[in-house]
């Protein structure tokens, strides 16, 4: 997905956008295939690491990192208010930014004025469980289950403190297809992830041997994707390429 994602957002040489850009990782990767990104996110300290992170990179000696260096220009800004540049950007990407954004509405209409006619956006998202699919929650619930009773049987703890969850995580998943949609025309959406990340993550599969782990991850890889080629379920992670039309309407097609 980064792999096809990075390919696409760099096709055409220019002014690339990587909203909420955290670390810099993505941004970096664009800028070392010869874009120029603007990476925006609200937190300083990540904007602090991908600006050390970039120079450092910009200034290697080693020719695959340095040779088509475009530049990396890192903001902190709060993206519910943001104003854009406008028709200025080749490519606007965002990895698991988009829903926790409040007015992602507003934030789409400036990155459509900020695009040039025929700019790609490109992102990869969280928009829920849906439909039949409305089961995994529950199985995935009960799997959290199975580390703790394997616990008690070896008579070992395994509790731990939660992860600090955002009061802003997943306000506007269930709009994001939706005003995707109404502002860009789109070329092609992929249903992701019924339950692998999840069910990997709960049952800690990453904590067994390699001997074991990968089968088993491979195992649950495999019917995964098959239960969503089924097209009976729909995975909750959406992977999507949307296009600001080169005539400034504003058309619809699901792939």
């Amino acid at each position: 997905m980064i792999g096809f994602v990075l390919k696409e957002a760099s096709s055409k040489k220019g002014f690339a956008l990587d909203l909420g850009c955290g670390a810099g990782w993505f941004a970096l990767e664009l800028a070392r295939g010869g874009m120029n990104v603007d990476g925006f996110d609200i937190s300083p300290k990540q904007i602090a690491i991908a600006k050390k992170i970039s120079q450092e990179s910009e200034e290697s000696s080693d020719p695959e990192l340095h040779g088509d260096f475009g530049s990396t220009n890192y903001q902190v800004v709060d993206l519910n208010g943001v104003n854009l540049e406008e028709q200025k950007y080749e490519a606007v990407v965002s990895w698991g930014t988009l829903h926790h954004i409040q007015r992602l509405d507003r934030l789409l209409r400036e990155m459509k004025k900020s695009l040039k006619p025929g700019g790609k956006f490109i992102f990869y998202e969280y928009i829920g469980y849906h439909g039949l699919a409305k089961v995994f929650p529950i199985i995935l619930k009960a799997a959290e289950l199975v580390p703790e009773w394997l616990g008690r049987l070896k008579k070992i703890s395994v509790k731990a403190k939660g992860p600090l969850i955002s009061p802003f995580e997943g306000i506007s998943r269930e709009h994001i297809l939706d005003l995707a949609r109404r502002e860009f025309f789109v070329e092609r959406i992929q249903y992701k992830f019924l339950f692998l990340p999840a069910l990997v993550s709960r049952l800690r599969i990453y904590r067994l041997n390699r001997t074991f782990s990968l089968p088993l991850v491979k195992f649950f890889k495999w019917v995964d994707q098959g239960l969503i080629k089924s097209r009976i379920f729909r995975g909750p992670f959406v992977l999507v390429l949307a296009r600001k039309n080169e005539y400034g309407q504003v058309r619809e097609r699901c792939a």
